[in-house]
């Protein structure tokens, strides 16, 4: 039963750490794109 639940965790792992990335650029993507229109 713990080795299946340890199993479904790792699984588990990729995803949120997906997850984070894809916010992180997505954030880099708007302060680049907020800083590109106060510059100009």
């Amino acid at each position: 039963m713990e080795k299946q639940h340890m199993i479904l965790q790792h699984n588990n792992l990729p995803k949120k750490i997906n997850c984070a990335i894809e916010s992180q650029i997505l954030s880099v993507h708007l302060l680049s794109l907020f800083f590109i229109l106060t510059k100009a």
